[in-house]
């Protein structure tokens, strides 16, 4: 049972779907928002939206926080900042009260010579300079739009993984791989 809904763009949900369809199964495609991840900072409820490369309030949209350097998956709360993730290997820290960016990582530039890091999702920081970072593996996609920094570039496809990264120091730790049936979902 859906309990409420709150409209991630200046206008309502249901001026765009009917109340009494499940979308779940079915594709909506392209988004207008596209929210991905929800997370709180002072008690507030905030959430990513990938295709406007920003983070909202949800009771408030119009206090946002942009995040310029690519389309955000995952922001993670810790201490005065939130780590977001962007789809294309980014990790940025940013106070979203302030809308102030602080120690922004292109991932890209840390894992150079194996192959396209996949799809940027989650992150966990172990401490300040130490976080775990979710990938999954690109999969072809009718959404050019979306994909079109990785098109052609004739590097390999790394596998569904997650990486530990020392921030600090600039590199890659250590990863564990996943492979089988479900890789790249």
């Amino acid at each position: 049972e859906m309990l409420d809904t709150w409209s991630v763009v200046d206008k309502p949900v249901w001026d765009t779907y009917d109340p009494e369809v499940d979308y779940r199964p079915l594709d909506t495609k392209p988004h207008e928002a596209h929210p991905n991840h929800l997370y709180f900072v002072d008690d507030e409820l905030w959430v990513t939206r990938c295709q406007l490369q920003d983070t909202v309030k949800v009771q408030d949209i119009h206090c946002r926080t942009n995040i310029a350097v690519g389309r955000p998956h995952d922001g993670n709360p810790v201490g005065d900042l939130v780590w977001f993730t962007t789809i294309n290997g980014n990790l940025m820290g940013m106070n979203v009260k302030t809308g102030i960016a602080d120690r922004p990582i292109d991932l890209n530039t840390i894992d150079t010579n194996r192959g396209q890091l996949g799809w940027c999702r989650g992150v966990r920081h172990i401490d300040d300079d130490t976080a775990l970072v979710a990938f999954s593996q690109f999969r072809p996609s009718k959404h050019k739009d979306f994909i079109h920094w990785i098109m052609g570039d004739g590097k390999n496809r790394l596998p569904s993984r997650i990486s530990l990264f020392d921030l600090k120091n600039r590199r890659m730790v250590e990863e564990m791989p996943f492979k089988g049936k479900l890789e790249g979902a």
